[in-house]
């Protein structure tokens, strides 16, 4: 048996950990048997870091030990926004044979759930 890939939600500037809650609900009623991380970026939500000085490389550093610290076979990452610049370089760093990354789009109408057990 395959372990299932830990989903990780990275979110973007103007948000923290937070905006990912949804579906993350979605995904433990409809898939518990997936694991999920949402992780905050330094200086959003309880992540000690500061705004003015942020860098990428801060950003891919904070998702990559909070990964780390859960130590998944395979990874999924996914993200939105800033997100989007922080996640190359995440998947970089863990490598590509374990880890996916996505930029997710929600249908004007949310998530529909339809997760394979």
């Amino acid at each position: 048996m395959v372990d299932n890939p830990l989903i990780v939600f990275v979110h973007g500037g103007q948000h923290t950990k937070q905006c990912w809650q949804p579906t993350i609900n979605v995904i433990n009623s409809d898939a518990p048997q997936c694991p999920t991380l949402a992780v905050n970026l330094p200086g959003h939500g309880d992540a000690v870091g500061d705004i003015a000085t942020l860098s990428i490389s801060d950003c891919v550093d904070e998702v990559v030990d909070q990964i780390q610290h859960h130590a998944p076979q395979r990874v999924i990452v996914v993200g939105h926004s800033m997100a989007g610049i922080t996640l190359p370089g995440v998947a970089a760093r863990q490598g590509a044979a374990r880890t996916h990354h996505m930029g997710p789009a929600l249908a004007r109408q949310g998530f529909e759930s339809g997760f394979a057990t």
